[in-house]
């Protein structure tokens, strides 16, 4: 009787979803009025109706927020699907869900729990109280899980409280030397992600973006050079030397993150003037940008501005190249720009 009345209820209410069954209406069904119903389910018998009840508590998010007991009790299911959108839902419904921090914990301290389990409940710790001690002291520590699998996602999730996870650098540092691509990788993001904070892994990065082996670390390694800044100048060098990588995108990053660092990548001018040839135009383009962040040494650039606005055909490139000329006056500079400027003009008409 009840399962026909909550039946002709939804179906009243919403005529349009019409389905064979309960369970696909509760997949469709995000809205509190509904909750009451969804949580029975989650803690009933059948383990895909708890499956489909999680997902869309899920979807609910900070609307579901009076369903954080219940989600609590379903981070103990035996199904690990279950566990996995419990602690999804908890995520979703974020700082209404405090209460659920240590138990969260507890399931990301579990060796033997699933990752993808684990690593739900970091992100929901996240979500919940990013600032919260307990929490990041077990993400920290979840660091060296013996599942690479969490230890990445951790290390994802640490990077995007930015210097929140100052705390872990160390750690992230020492991850950069893991054995498996997939960790460095998810590390030099996460190093990123503090950015400042993190600039003790300075030289650590600048030897992954010279070592490693997958392209991937190395051009991760140098997007978290140029997101931590100026702080990151002893990493010039390696970055110089970047601009020269198999990669392209390793080259793009490079010459991106010597822009970052402004006046403090100074001594890479002339790497960065070389880079105006590269066959990619994307590093052309960010090349040119770095150069005119260099300050007075941007003049040291000034020849290979000129023959870039000379040869270069992509317009792009082409329009800033002219844009740093334009900031250096001397005569030839300013001739190079007045001969591209009637250039222009005449192609427009």
């Amino acid at each position: 009787m009840r399962q026909a009345a909550v039946l002709l209820v939804l179906l009243l209410s919403f005529t349009s979803l019409i389905s064979c069954g309960r369970s696909q209406v509760h997949i469709r069904q995000t809205h509190p009025p509904y909750l009451p119903v969804l949580l029975q389910d989650l803690q009933g018998p059948n383990e895909k109706a708890r499956i489909e009840a999680a997902d869309a508590i899920w979807r609910m998010g900070p609307k579901a927020q009076e369903s954080v007991p219940v989600l609590i009790r379903a981070l103990m299911d035996k199904s690990p699907r279950v566990r996995a959108s419990a602690a999804g839902a908890l995520s979703s419904i974020g700082p209404g869900a405090k209460e659920a921090v240590p138990d969260l914990i507890r399931v990301l301290q579990n060796e033997r729990e699933d990752p993808y389990v684990r690593s739900n409940a970091a992100r929901a710790l996240v979500a919940i109280d990013p600032g919260n001690p307990e929490g990041m002291l077990a993400m920290t520590r979840s660091l060296t899980a013996l599942d690479p699998d969490v230890q990445s996602n951790v290390a994802l999730t640490l990077g995007r409280t930015g210097p929140l996870a100052s705390t872990a650098t160390p750690t992230l540092t020492r991850m950069l030397k893991d054995d498996s691509a997939s960790v460095r990788d998810s590390a030099a993001v996460a190093l990123g992600g503090i950015g400042p904070a993190a600039s003790v892994a300075v030289p650590a990065l600048a030897q992954a973006l010279l070592e490693d082996r997958s392209d991937s670390v190395r051009m991760d390694a140098a997007d978290a050079l140029g997101k931590i800044g100026p702080l990151a100048q002893e990493a010039v060098p390696a970055l110089s030397r970047a601009l020269s990588d198999d990669s392209v995108f390793v080259r793009i990053n490079a010459a991106d993150a010597l822009g970052k660092m402004g006046v403090a990548a100074a001594g890479a001018v002339g790497p960065l003037s070389q880079a105006l040839e590269d066959p990619d135009w994307r590093v052309r383009l960010n090349a040119a940008a770095a150069i005119e962040r260099l300050g007075p040494s941007v003049k040291e650039a000034a020849p290979a501005l000129i023959r870039a606005l000379k040869y270069e055909e992509n317009g792009p490139v082409r329009l800033r190249v002219a844009q740093v000329l334009a900031r250096i006056d001397t005569p030839e500079a300013q001739s190079a720009l007045q001969k591209y400027r009637r250039s222009e003009a005449k192609d427009q008409q």
